[in-house]
């Protein structure tokens, strides 16, 4: 398999699990896919890309990278992977709110896959997505049906994975349904799935959210209960390095304390979220917080404030090139505007926002209380026809969408109308239609409120059984810790006693050999006074790394990044030389963690037979940008040995080489050369690094490959130098039954050769 469709199965392998990772992982494979010329390649490499883009919230580039993707696939005759890829692009669009666009997309996914591939993952995947779809566009019965198809296929495939993922999507459409106790039962089934897993992903965090909301829901809004599952589900998300699902659990945490009337917290905690969002250039993110600002605002009565920042929002969101989601802020926008008695702002910003609705049919989001300002706002401004005509169409919704409220306000709306009007017959009929609606509202939400207890007893017994769970294993665990103090003290009384019955016997024997203990405790104290000396010399050392070899890239980057930050136009060269130090930093740290991993022994082999040519290729492309900004030339000699492979560990034998080209650089002038040659040495291998520095001096050699040291010669460019680097490097070529070898003539500059058995 090659190694850039192997790098793009692991990224999509680790999507849910590190994000960040996987990122760089589908770059990287582009990257080489392309430089290879593999078509098919390419094809894996962007299905990874689209899925990383659509993780992170960039909806659009997901959607053109997988199309891309599936393109690719169909043209290598690749059915099954082109409709995984079109299940990402229906996913991408079914995100980015076109409804029906997603759904064609999907269900051709789906028609290709009942044909090559009906009981597989890609069509459980395609089932849930299309499934997700439909609740997005709050079609519920449709997205059951084909969210209890994907569940059928994950439980037939044991995958327990999709299974869990399935179980919360199902839960979280019977909450929108507001089937509460059935959702509560699905979340449950999906948390005690995923705990089977034994480790955390981005649809646990999601879980965890949704069992939060569901708390909302069912009236408890205490710190304990909800305050605990976010900050649960914030901590994962902070562990997988999502910034995505940090902001948007931080999105419904603030909306949380909003509704509970906590407004001191949502403030400090939208401040923070916000500033998170634009450290990522999350934008979408940026709009919905600040709309979620603009709400808070309002709830205190800082209208003023409230009308700026929502104004905000509408253009955070034209900026992200999605402007008909600005319908939120403007919805709420014109309510704060009818509050403040400016009737004519009102009526303009709600045009605005049914115009967004007209232009955007497959838009998700009912009209209801932009319709009600609307009328309202023509109303008290004596447009009666107008108002009435609103009036209308929330009535229609109302009917449409089976939202009793909804009729309700048109109901008063018209009878008030009518009431001007000094029709009494049919202000009357409009009054009567409003209190026999208003009971059944009141009946529903007795019953509802039933159902909420209902539901909110059963996670009250769920989280009981578990405390209960706890305390049985407590006690079983004391009663265990009990038996053993018993025997444990049994064994010491019977060594008390076998003690006083020796010690006469004893006494005369330890009186002998007492100047030898003291003796050899006298070389064992020398001993470790020397052990200490090199340990505190250790510690020394590594306080000047972290000091000194860590600040001054850290340091670096602050400027650099200030530099950038005040330009008006973007400084590729301080973005290259930003990326530069920091890879200086990533490195020291490297170095550090593998000079303690050594130290605790803790090195595992993996070892093959290693084309050594072909890793010279790697590593010289590696440095390509390095080598260039000081005008060096790295070699690949024609001497080298192509038929000859190593045998070695891979990740060893490449950290090695990295090192030795690293230093080559790192003390080489400009304008000169480094060569990378091959040559046998019996049954060993020398692949040698060679370079034209100022070489070693011969009283350096015997400290050249020990830990923490400084010799005489400086890079000649200022970079970092931990004094670690050969000393690693000489441990993992003895570990792979090697060796590290140098030889210098001072001034002439140095060759070094690591030396692996042949395969």
């Amino acid at each position: 398999m090659p190694h850039s469709k192997k790098m793009a199965q692991e990224s999509l392998a680790l999507y849910d699990k590190d994000p960040g990772r996987a990122y760089r992982l589908a770059i990287t494979s582009l990257h080489e896919a392309r430089r290879q010329r593999d078509n098919i390649s390419e094809a894996w490499a962007l299905l990874a890309l689209g899925t990383s883009y659509r993780q992170k919230g960039s909806f659009d580039s997901a959607f053109i990278v997988s199309q891309t993707s599936a393109k690719l696939f169909r043209d290598n005759q690749l059915p099954k992977e082109a409709a995984w890829a079109l299940t990402e692009a229906g996913s991408a669009r079914s995100q980015y709110s076109y409804y029906s666009e997603a759904h064609e997309i999907l269900q051709s996914a789906i028609a290709v896959l009942r044909e090559h591939a009906p009981a597989s993952t890609q069509m459980a995947e395609a089932h849930r997505e299309s499934g997700l779809n439909y609740l997005r566009w709050q079609q519920f019965g449709k997205s059951l049906s084909h969210l209890d198809s994907a569940r059928l296929i994950y439980e037939k495939l044991q995958d327990d994975y999709g299974l869990a993922r399935t179980l919360n999507n199902i839960g979280l459409c019977h909450r929108n349904m507001g089937e509460l106790e059935i959702a509560l039962k699905f979340y449950l089934n999906a948390l005690g799935t995923f705990e089977k897993l034994k480790e955390p992903t981005r649809s646990m965090t999601a879980l965890f959210i949704n069992i939060a909301n569901l708390n909302r829901q069912l009236g408890d809004t205490t710190a304990q209960a909800v305050d605990s599952l976010y900050a649960k589900a914030y901590r994962m998300a902070a562990y997988l390095r999502d910034t995505l699902q940090m902001v948007g659990m931080s999105y419904s945490k603030t909306d949380f304390l909003i509704s509970a009337g906590r407004y001191q917290e949502a403030s400090l905690h939208l401040e923070e979220s916000l500033k998170l969002s634009r450290l990522a250039h999350m934008y979408i993110e940026e709009a919905n917080l600040t709309t979620q600002q603009g709400l808070l605002l309002g709830r205190q009565q800082q209208l003023d404030s409230a009308i700026a920042a929502l104004q905000k929002a509408v253009i955070l969101y034209e900026k992200a090139g999605n402007a008909k989601r600005a319908i939120t802020p403007l919805d709420e926008m014109a309510r704060l505007f009818f509050m403040q008695k400016n009737y004519e702002q009102a009526i303009n910003v709600g045009l605005t926002a049914l115009a967004i609705k007209n232009n955007h049919p497959d838009l998700r989001y009912l009209l209801p209380r932009i319709r009600e300002t609307l009328s309202q706002s023509y109303f008290y401004t004596a447009q009666y026809e107008k108002a009435r005509a609103v009036a209308m169409d929330l009535l229609k919704e109302g009917q449409q969408s089976n939202r009793k409220s909804t009729s309700l306000g048109a109901y008063k709306l018209l009878y008030m109308l009518d009431s001007v009007k000094g029709d009494a017959r049919s202000e009357i009929a409009w009054l009567k239609k409003y209190y026999v609606l208003k009971d059944s509202i009141m009946n529903s939400e007795k019953a509802n409120a039933i159902k909420a207890a209902k539901a909110s007893f059963s996670l009250i017994q769920a989280r009981n059984e578990n405390r209960l769970q706890a305390i049985e294993l407590a006690q079983r665990n004391t009663y265990l810790w009990a038996a053993g103090v018993v025997i444990a003290l049994t064994v010491i009384l019977l060594g008390v006693l076998v003690h006083q019955a020796n010690q006469r016997r004893a006494t005369n024997l330890m009186l002998l050999q007492k100047n030898s203990e003291i003796t050899k405790q006298n070389e064992q104290l020398a001993a470790r006074n020397a052990e200490l000396a090199a340990l505190n010399n250790e510690k020394t050392n590594l306080i000047r790394i972290i000091t000194h070899d860590l600040r001054t890239p850290l340091g670096n980057i602050s400027s650099l990044s200030e530099i950038a930050l005040y330009d008006t136009q973007p400084n590729r060269e301080a973005i290259e030389m930003i990326g530069q130090v920091a890879t200086d930093a990533l490195d020291t740290v490297g170095q550090l963690l593998s000079w303690q991993s050594m130290s605790r022994g803790e090195l595992s082999l993996n070892k093959e037979a290693l084309d050594i040519a072909y890793l010279f290729q790697i590593l010289a492309d590696r440095f390509a940008t390095e080598a260039a900004r000081k005008q060096i030339t790295i070699h690949i000699a024609s001497a080298t040995e192509p038929s000859a492979t190593a045998f070695g560990d891979k990740n060893f034998t490449r950290n090695i080489l990295e090192n030795l080209i690293s230093n080559a650089l790192k003390f080489s002038p400009k304008e000169k050369n480094i060569y990378l040659t091959t040559e046998l040495r019996g049954q060993m291998l020398a692949i040698q690094v060679r370079d034209e520095g100022p070489g070693i001096k011969p009283e350096e050699m015997p400290r050249l490959f020990g830990q923490f040291q400084q010799l005489s010669a400086r890079p000649t460019a200022g970079e970092p130098s931990s004094g670690l680097g050969l000393y690693i490097a000489r441990r993992y070529a003895l570990a792979m039954s090697g060796d590290l070898i140098c030889e210098s003539e001072y001034g002439k500059g140095a060759t070094f050769s690591l030396l692996l058995p042949t395969a």
